[in-house]
């Protein structure tokens, strides 16, 4: 007999997730992610942050690496956006760790996660002292989302 129990749960949960991209489609899937993937880096753009990518077009659809900006402390950037409703992660990358945090923007992702995304990143920017037209990021998302 088998010796252990299988992960029901998690079957389960890639069936109901294979189902859920299958019903939206790949094509339709892949567009969409690529236009979020747009819309956070005109997002970062707007807010004056480099990026980790070294072009435009290196950068993934799925995941955007800002840069922090000069003067501002990673770990406190992250516990205001955190307090201001997102979730963000710092770097991975050994040599630059403490330079870049990550945002995800995959699955399921849509404009509502990533205004809301956006205005938390603003927000943590302005609790940092960082300067910026505030605004400026949910204005570019939104722009480049409309185009």
């Amino acid at each position: 007999g088998y010796f252990g129990t299988p992960p029901v749960n998690l079957i389960w949960a890639l069936n109901v997730s294979l189902g859920i991209i299958l019903k939206e489609g790949m094509e339709t899937r892949y567009a969409r992610h690529e236009r979020i993937g747009r819309v956070f880096q005109a997002a970062i753009r707007a807010l004056g942050m480099g990026q980790v990518p070294s072009k435009q077009e290196y950068a993934a659809h799925t995941m955007s690496a800002p840069r922090y900006p000069t003067g501002v402390n990673g770990a406190e950037f992250l516990l205001k956006v955190r307090q201001a409703g997102a979730f963000l992660a710092g770097g991975l990358c050994p040599e630059i760790r403490g330079q870049y945090f990550r945002i995800g923007h995959m699955g399921s992702t849509g404009l509502g996660e990533t205004l809301a995304t956006v205005g938390a990143v603003e927000a943590g920017l302005a609790g940092c002292g960082y300067r910026f037209e505030r605004g400026s990021g949910l204005g570019a998302a939104m722009a480049e989302y409309e185009r």
